[in-house]
């Protein structure tokens, strides 16, 4: 399989089924927040992790307006290096 946009993969895991394009950045990732047990603290869901623990969502869920690398807001919560 090529990696057109005929044939999207999810950008974590390299999986073509049950995609999602994430809201701040456009990513693919697979979808399978579903399969995620509340309380669990289990971090293997990628969508999941991606909306919730990474720089580049965390001010679009916020509302804040603007591109992620100018939220000073979300810096403080994140470590950039990573």
């Amino acid at each position: 399989m090529s990696l057109s946009p005929a044939n999207p993969r999810c950008g974590l895991c390299g999986k073509t089924m049950n995609l999602v394009k994430t809201e701040c950045c456009g990513q693919r990732m697979r979808n399978d927040e579903g399969n995620y047990v509340l309380f669990s603290y289990a971090r293997n869901s990628g969508s999941r992790n991606h909306r919730r623990f990474t720089l580049c969502a965390h001010p679009h869920g916020a509302g804040h307006k603007g591109h992620w690398k100018n939220c000073q807001r979300g810096r403080q919560f994140f470590q950039t290096e990573l």
